[in-house]
């Protein structure tokens, strides 16, 4: 751009570079909420640390830093046309350390030798718009993260990861550093060599994933080891079919991923891992006329693990599926279906239910199948004779049922929990009211 000396345009000059925009010293051209614009043919390569720090002045109020890739020919100043991707800044490794509201647009950022940063001393939030950052530099050790000891929100808009070496990932700092991170509307999200683990857990994690196509990565999702607790979610996504979801050793019983309506190349899977198992889509053992998707008939699947689980306060659970209820004031039943290949006992598993429960507010009741108290004795689930298209060995039909009275017309939602370690349980996630 040519240097404008006076106030003609409202700026003082053209600087060339973004650290002497952002960072001079302890002080900065920028201000809180104002626009810094690189050229898309913007080059730029600094051979150390980078930081964009909280010396951009102002107070945070409402006011969103820009940082802004556009055209070299466009309007002076650039206007929404303009916008275009192409600047890149190389650096060592960086650190995205605004203390204040920071919306980067079509910039791609490259950590020659380190890693990216998202707070190291202050807590901040970023936007990051159709960009890529990658970590170009050799060692394993390199992350995407936030500082150790520091919590940022962070939300990656048609944005891209890469990685240079499969030991690399997605982190939180350490000493209580804490990443919320939401990642939407991105093909091709993750290029480079692909990652072993994509998040790989050192604080305390959570991402929530829309429209992202991770499909190239096809080790783990998520590894625990640590006791802090970490939560993905991923809503229609594209994954691997290889892709683990949670590995490692979980010290915590926080950790839990899911995915929901997330294509694998050949199926749409619904699932969820946690510490105390994990829970899967099955369309071979499923109950005849009973819940069915676009593809077909289906099942959940619990499986629960040899440790972590607990009946009473750490069960595996399924996700919820709710039914329509229209009568008041009166008994009603809720049944739900399982088959296993040994009978259980109603503390082993059991049905937890929410329903309209308070007659002229919406505030919810709640019933369950368990025991009353720790100290009342258990007994076997119900025998079903309901019939199922397939079953497992030794099958033993049996059907969870709760009695509730419904207060006003609406949803009744229910999930099942399964209390018991090391086993295998086939839910019809679809409850019958009588």
């Amino acid at each position: 751009f040519t240097a404008i000396n006076g106030d003609t345009y409202g700026w003082a000059g053209a600087a060339g570079d973004i650290s002497t925009v952002t960072n001079v010293s302890t002080t900065s051209f920028a201000t809180a909420g104002d626009k810094i614009f690189l050229s898309s043919d913007h080059s730029e390569t600094t051979a150390s640390t980078t930081n964009w720090t909280n010396s951009i002045g102002g107070s945070w109020t409402t006011l969103t830093t820009y940082i802004l890739s556009v055209t070299r020919g466009g309007s002076v100043p650039p206007v929404g046309t303009d916008l275009i991707s192409g600047a890149s800044i190389t650096f060592n490794t960086m650190y995205i350390d605004s203390n204040k509201p920071l919306y980067i647009r079509g910039v791609t950022l490259i950590a020659a030798t380190g890693g990216v940063g998202f707070g190291n001393v202050n807590s901040m939030v970023a936007y990051l718009k159709d960009c890529s950052i990658q970590l170009a530099g050799s060692s394993g050790a390199y992350r995407i993260s936030t500082g150790a000891g520091v919590s940022s929100k962070v939300v990656f808009d048609n944005t891209t990861v890469s990685f240079a070496n499969s030991g690399q990932a997605i982190t939180s700092g350490a000493s209580g550093g804490y990443l919320d991170l939401t990642w939407i509307n991105t093909p091709s999200a993750v290029g480079g060599t692909q990652p072993s683990i994509l998040f790989s857990e050192s604080g305390p994690i959570y991402v929530v994933m829309r429209g992202v196509d991770i499909s190239t990565v096809t080790g783990t999702l998520l590894s625990g080891g640590g006791s802090v607790g970490c939560k993905l979610l991923l809503d229609s996504c594209s994954i691997a079919s290889a892709l683990t979801l949670l590995g490692g050793t979980q010290g915590s019983p926080l950790d839990c991923v899911e995915i929901t309506n997330c294509w694998d190349g050949t199926n749409v899977r619904n699932e969820r891992s946690q510490t105390g198992g994990k829970m899967t889509t099955e369309r071979t053992i499923t109950l005849t006329g009973g819940s069915a998707d676009d593809l077909g008939a289906f099942s959940l699947k619990l499986v629960s693990g040899s440790t972590k689980i607990d009946k009473w306060v750490e069960p595996l659970s399924s996700f919820w599926f709710d039914v329509e209820n229209t009568t008041t004031g009166s008994s009603k039943t809720a049944t739900v279906e399982v088959v296993s290949s040994a009978s259980l006992n109603n503390d082993d598993i059991w049905l937890q239910l929410e329903y309209m429960g308070t007659a002229g507010s919406s505030i919810a009741g709640f019933a369950g199948s368990l025991p009353a108290t720790p100290l009342t004795s258990a007994s076997a689930v119900t025998t079903s004779t309901a019939a199922w298209n397939s079953s497992p060995a030794t099958p033993v039909y049996q059907h969870l049922q709760v009695t509730f009275t419904p207060q006003r017309a609406g949803r009744v939602r229910g999930r099942v929990m399964l209390g018991k370690a090391s086993a295998t349980v086939y839910v019809d996630p679809n409850i019958v009211i009588t």
